[in-house]
Parts: structure tokens; C-alpha cells; sequence
């Protein structure tokens, strides 16, 4: 499977084997700026100019969740990156700015912002055990995120 994001705010999903497009999924208002598929390939996280990163059920095509942060960055923002953990259960969100949001996949809980960088961060991952975060920032900094930490504080 391949998928791929419109400048309207569509999601496509093409089979590679018969290079077809198997299935079409509507729901952003703008241009699709980052797509990741879940660990087990059950999900798409879609990040999109309208401000929103919604999860969608591959078989069904269903929207799973709409995850809006509680905190406002501005109207129209743009994701950097968007990761899933090793276990598929977290979503790190990275805007244009200096922090990570991390979501609960399974229940949609906005769970912590991760903040520490002077400025926008170019990239992050997950540990090979999915359980630390790095972040590589502009400031020259990478800091290192325990998500073990975030799991059990707030589930």
C-alpha cells in the first residue's frame, strides 16, 4: 500500500501489486501535509492545512478520530511530522514550532506537549523499544522524551 495527499484535503491509497487506487478518504478542508501509517498498518494519521490530524480505519475508511490540540498554535499551521510509537497506542505531533504533542491513538486523550527546544524542530523518532523519544531542533539540541513516563502518568 502507498498513500498519498491532495492539495484539497483528499487521501488516496493506491495497491502497488495492480497500481490501482483502492480507496479515497474525505474529510479535510486543505492541502494534506503529513501522512503516517500505524504500526500494523491498520491506520492512517493524515495532518492537514485546516489545522486538524485525524485518524482513519483502513479497512472501513472510517474517521476514527479528529485530534485538535488544546492549545491554539494559529488558524492555518502546518505539520512538520507525524510518528507513531513501535506499539501503535501514541502520536507524536511536531507543528512548526518547538514542541511535540502526544495522543492517545486508542482513546483520542490529548496526553502531554513536549517542550524544551529554542526553536522549530527538524525531526524526531522513537527508540527501537518505543520508549524514548529524540528530537533534533534548530537550536542544535537534541532532547530525549521517556515516553514510559507519559504512558503511565496519565493512563
Amino acid at each position: 500500500m502507498v498513500v498519498g495527499g491532495s492539495l484539497t484535503g483528499d487521501i488516496y491509497l493506491f495497491d502497488v501489486a495492480s497500481r490501482k487506487l483502492t480507496k479515497t478518504f474525505t474529510g479535510h478542508t486543505a492541502e494534506i501535509s503529513y501522512l503516517v501509517f500505524s504500526p500494523d498498518s491498520s491506520k492512517i494519521a493524515s495532518a492537514s492545512w485546516d489545522g486538524s490530524t485525524r485518524l482513519w480505519d483502513i479497512e472501513t475508511e472510517e474517521l476514527l478520530k479528529t485530534l485538535t490540540a488544546s492549545v491554539t498554535v494559529h488558524e492555518n499551521y502546518s505539520c512538520r511530522a507525524l510518528l507513531f510509537t513501535e506499539a501503535g497506542n501514541l502520536l507524536a505531533i511536531n507543528h512548526e514550532y518547538d514542541f511535540i504533542h502526544i495522543w492517545n491513538v486508542n482513546t483520542g486523550q490529548y496526553k502531554q506537549m513536549l517542550m524544551g527546544h529554542a526553536f522549530f524542530i527538524y525531526s524526531f523518532s522513537v527508540s527501537g523499544d518505543g520508549q524514548t523519544l529524540a528530537s533534533y531542533s534548530a537550536d542544535g539540541t537534541v532532547l530525549l522524551w521517556y515516553l514510559t513516563s507519559i504512558t503511565k502518568s496519565t493512563d
